[in-house]
């Protein structure tokens, strides 16, 4: 109740008690002193709502008024004992003042607490459902943990879905089951008696699979208990995306080393194209007019087969260098490839080698140097049949994907390791015998594929055959 209402309500109560004992005062007569006892309403009434000495104040005020009222009237009758008497009730009024006034103070006091008291636990109570809200629905696994026996206390529903558990399941194990188990006695916080545990660790699920994790954990004081409060947050996309990027990184060096090779084997090119000529049509000159029983017959046609492998290599050079600049017509990818598969047959039959064929029949026409792409299929056939060569199959596909042409050819070879496939594009990089590769082939398919803005992937595992992709975009502008 405020101030204000107190006084509306106080003075008139005050008022109308003060005129009525007022008034029994001034009509009373002596014979009847007990009837003044209708005076203590006011003392009660001001004692209750205004404390002891308003309740003092009063008791003596209306003490006065008796003794006026008693002289004006009846002072000449009045006895001793009626004095004492008299005496006696304005101690018994005052009594009664101070008692309401305490009684008073301390209802309003302990009024006072306890509203105090519930809006303390109402706030508690708030803070407590703020607190949980935010322990059950934030992203990030919370795991309490006990600082001296390292079990588990009480995990969050993010920290539960890490785990692939349920929070009942969990509760009581020690941490070290389900968090970076190779650890145990070496807890950085204590075992190793530091302050703050921010690391990257990882946790086994209950399916037993790892999974990386960023944690950190601080010594904080629950319910006078010593815990350990560990956060911890899934990265296992933040690690695959630093592995995309890793590869994106190798793949942009490996544009640049081919983009420098190149240059370089383009000025090579050149500079041995021209005495190549020369040598070859010598020797092919000279051993037109000898005859093969000629002791030089040999020789020369050494001279010549070498010297047309050192023809070829430098056409192969002319091409990764890409200065050559062959005409585009537009081209059915499925025609291209049949044509180009009867130039290896012979070479599959040979060697026990079925050829499949699937060819997606509604591929559209686009814009293509046909003999780049026959080079580009002869080069990945030859080397699927390098890599069979006890006998096998040879996949060829074609798919229409999302605006590219795919290619895939496929072998049942002896597969690659990891260590050949982040080399395999690189120029002058074979796992052939001295003298059976030069190691431009995939280089060149690579570099083909490129300038029509396409790819080419390889999928492989040692003894399980390799995958290769080719996608061309059905809009291009390649060499």
């Amino acid at each position: 109740m405020t101030e204000r209402k107190k006084n509306r309500i106080v003075l008139p109560l005050l008022v109308i008690c003060t005129s009525i004992s007022v008034f029994i005062l001034l009509l009373i007569t002596i014979k009847h002193p007990s009837v003044i006892t209708i005076s203590i309403l006011p003392i009660v009434v001001v004692g209750w709502f205004w404390g002891t000495w308003p309740a003092v104040i009063t008791t003596v005020f209306f003490f006065i008024i008796c003794q006026i009222s008693m002289t004006k009237f009846h002072i000449l009758t009045a006895t001793p004992q009626e004095m004492i008497g008299g005496f006696m009730a304005f101690c018994a009024f005052l009594l009664v003042g101070i008692g309401i006034g305490k009684f008073s103070s301390l209802s309003k006091k302990l009024k006072t607490e306890l509203e105090l008291r519930t809006q303390l636990e109402e706030t508690l109570r708030q803070n407590e459902n703020y607190l949980m809200t935010i322990f059950n629905f934030i992203h990030a696994g919370i795991m309490i943990v006990d600082a001296k026996t390292h079990k588990i206390i009480d995990i969050n529903p993010a920290m539960a879905k890490i785990l692939k558990t349920e929070k009942n399941k969990i509760a009581g194990t020690v941490c070290h089951q389900h968090v970076c188990p190779a650890e145990l006695g070496k807890c950085p916080i204590t075992d190793l008696q530091q302050t703050v545990d921010n690391t990257e660790r990882f946790v086994i699920r209950a399916d037993r699979e790892r999974i990386p994790v960023l944690k950190s954990a601080i010594p904080v004081i629950l319910n006078n208990q010593k815990v350990l409060l560990e956060t911890f947050y899934d990265i296992t996309d933040l690690k695959k995306a630093e592995k995309q990027l890793q590869e994106a990184q190798t793949h942009l060096l490996q544009s640049e080393k081919l983009a420098s090779l190149g240059q370089l084997a383009g000025g090579v090119a050149h500079e041995i194209n021209n005495p190549m000529a020369v040598i070859l049509g010598f020797s092919q000159s000279i051993a037109k007019k000898i005859k093969e029983d000629d002791s030089l017959y040999m020789p020369l046609k050494s001279i010549e087969r070498e010297a047309i492998r050192c023809k070829k290599l430098v056409g192969d050079l002319l091409t990764f260098s890409r200065t050559g600049k062959p005409e585009k017509e537009k081209a059915g990818v499925n025609e291209i490839i049949e044509q180009t598969i009867s130039l290896i047959e012979a070479q599959t039959k040979i060697k026990n080698i079925e050829i499949i064929k699937k060819y997606n029949e509604n591929l559209p026409r686009i814009m293509l140097n046909i003999s780049r792409i026959q080079q580009v299929i002869i080069n990945l056939c030859s080397n699927a049949i390098d890599a069979m060569p006890s006998g096998g199959k040879l996949f060829i596909e074609t798919n229409l994907g999302d605006k590219n042409v795919e290619i895939k050819i496929t072998d049942t070879g002896t597969g690659m390791t990891d260590e050949v496939k982040k080399r395999l594009f690189e120029p002058f990089f074979s796992t052939k015998e001295v003298g059976k590769g030069t190691g431009l082939g995939l280089s060149l398919c690579y570099e083909i594929i490129q300038s029509y803005n396409g790819t080419i992937k390889v999928e492989s595992e040692s003894g399980k055959g390799s995958v290769f992709i080719i996608k061309i975009p059905v809009e291009n502008e390649g060499a």
